[in-house]
């Protein structure tokens, strides 16, 4: 149907449209593969509908069946919207907020997917941002709590609508979890999603990178750490979220022999992969949402240490570590950790060390395990460098057991596929 986006991704013969009679707005139910799920759908005819009392019916129609059913995967928002209808004056406000009350709610039970592919202003950025994954057109999408013209006539500043809420800005700011540039990317990333909350077993397919002993040799110089990842997970299955918020670490679904798993790795590239407090707040949000699914946890290392200094601690990097830390924790899934090259201090903690509740510690053999750093740990006690560096070897904290097993780079993938049988 012209103007409505489900029907850009989806035939017809998989939708199942509800007759509500509302104006700009439709819902009803969308069939990918076996799994059933309830849709809302806002026109992008004139940029948008103005959310009111028309919108509220139609929401209440699709919460309600949520409620009352037991059957359906997720719940999917199309919005595009210019925020409230000024017509409706304070009523409009109220119907926003009956439908955040309503949403968060059924949220507890129900995978949450808004999809923005035009504006979304006012209440309804906050109704997308509720969801549990915020996917975005790169090309189309614009979300924002308000728009150009309130902002200049409030401010007296001139923005476009781009700088306000394009995708730049947006993925910057952690508010979108993937951005899509094509009507079949985006349908690939809700089916994808959809499979994920339930725990769908796909076919075993080998990893796209072979791992061999070489690869634990980094010479202290940056490289990518997806090149590790994706010499662990199955081919085709990894799904990067967040990925311009909080650079230095990241936050990925995978799968490992068919098993959907959460990925949270440090990323040299950024900071060395120390944690500062974006990567901090991302982690927490990613280790929340493993929660909700019941995912099992990949954590790959290589970390320096939180990142310190006082820029960080204004930031709240104490506040916001903890966090972190405490989501770690509470995750009660199956958490296997691998060390690649280093690990020291609170970061070490953190990153799902032996006593802070790891199923399994693996690490390579060259990597380095301590307080900290061995020219760090010189520089407050003049001790022989090469006892130091012996005490930070994978060797010496097998011993001491803060790890589990040590493992060669090119049994990895076996090792850890093993650990989440």
């Amino acid at each position: 149907m012209k103007g409505y986006y489900v029907y850009d991704i989806y035939q017809a013969n998989e939708i199942e449209e509800w007759n509500i009679n509302a104006e700009g707005c439709i819902a009803g139910t969308v069939r990918l593969k076996s799994y059933e799920c309830l849709f809302y759908c806002e026109s992008r005819t004139n940029g948008g509908v103005m959310f009111g009392c028309e919108g509220k019916k139609v929401l209440d129609k699709v919460f309600r069946e949520a409620r009352e059913s037991s059957g359906y995967s997720a719940v999917l928002l199309f919005l595009c919207s210019v925020g409230a209808n000024l017509k409706e004056r304070t009523k409009a406000l109220d119907h926003y907020a009956e439908v955040f009350k309503k949403y968060i709610d059924i949220n507890d039970r129900y995978l949450t997917i808004s999809i923005i592919t035009g504006n979304c202003v006012g209440g309804s950025a906050y109704l997308a941002s509720l969801s549990d994954f915020v996917l975005f057109s790169i090309f189309d999408g614009n979300l924002c709590i308000t728009g150009p013209k309130i902002v200049e006539s409030v401010m007296g500043v001139n923005y476009s609508k781009k700088q306000l809420g394009g995708y730049d800005v947006q993925a910057e700011s952690g508010v979108i979890s993937a951005g899509f540039r094509t009507n079949s990317e985006c349908r690939k990333y809700i089916d994808y999603l959809v499979c994920l909350s339930e725990n769908e077993i796909i076919d075993n397919r080998d990893p796209v990178v072979k791992l061999d002993d070489n690869s634990g040799v980094f010479d202290n110089k940056p490289y990518d750490m997806f090149g590790i990842i994706e010499g662990i997970v199955d081919e085709g299955s990894l799904f990067t979220l967040y990925a311009e918020f909080g650079k230095s670490i990241i936050t990925a679904f995978a799968r490992i022999a068919g098993k959907y798993i959460g990925v949270l790795a440090n990323q040299p590239l950024y900071g060395c992969g120390a944690i500062d407090c974006e990567a901090s707040e991302k982690g927490t949000i990613f280790l929340r949402i493993c929660s909700k699914f019941n995912l099992s946890l990949l954590v790959i290392e290589d970390v320096p240490s939180f990142l310190p200094g006082k820029e960080q601690e204004i930031k709240g990097i104490q506040r916001k570590g903890a966090r972190f830390l405490r989501q770690m924790v509470t995750l009660n899934t199956k958490k296997v950790t691998l060390i690649v090259n280093k690990s020291y201090g609170g970061a070490y903690i953190a990153m799902n060390s032996t006593n802070l509740g790891a199923d399994k510690v693996y690490a390579w053999p060259d990597s380095k395990i301590g307080i900290m750093g061995s020219k760090a740990e010189r520089a407050l006690y003049d001790e022989d460098v090469l006892y130091l560096e012996d005490q930070l070897s994978a060797a010496a904290n097998l011993e001491r057991g803060s790890i589990t097993e040590i493992v060669a780079p090119s049994q990895t993938r076996k090792k850890i596929a093993e650990a989440f049988k």
